[in-house]
């Protein structure tokens, strides 16, 4: 009877939250949670959430991390409880949910092979290079 009672007790005690909150809010309570589990060792985990923030979708409640790879969607998922019932409580809002999308597109870089490829990729990043190689007549 009493753990009847207990159960009763508990379910009267969830109160369902719905207050707004802004992009902001979400990202500077996102970035002190990852600092957080940085804190406790938890280095993989603060890595995908520092590199990977979400945006808060139109509901107002739905937020959408964009990852590069479906492993750090798969960690960022089995992490995702204790990270949702923190942002329930920070942002004082119990409906929000995460969406995950894996988009390998937008990591893919160019790999550099030849001297070439390596001198353009680097006049791309610093285009002072080109003047000083013209300057000192340098060739590959």
């Amino acid at each position: 009877m009493k753990q009847r009672q207990k159960l009763q007790l508990e379910h009267q005690s969830v109160v369902q939250l719905s207050n707004a909150f802004t992009q902001e809010e979400l990202h500077r309570q996102w970035q002190f949670y990852a600092k957080h589990q940085e804190q406790k060792g938890e280095h993989i985990i603060a890595s995908i959430l520092l590199s990977h923030l979400p945006v808060l979708l139109q509901d107002g409640q739905t937020l959408l991390v964009t990852l590069a790879n479906e492993s750090s969607k798969l960690d960022l998922q089995q992490a995702s409880k204790p990270l949702l019932k923190f942002l329930h409580q920070q942002l004082s809002n119990t409906n929000i949910s995460i969406d995950y999308k894996v988009d390998q597109q937008s990591v893919k870089r160019k790999v550099v092979y030849t001297p070439q490829e390596k001198l353009a990729r680097m006049i791309e990043i610093n285009p002072d290079l080109a003047i000083f190689q013209k300057r000192l007549n340098l060739t590959l």
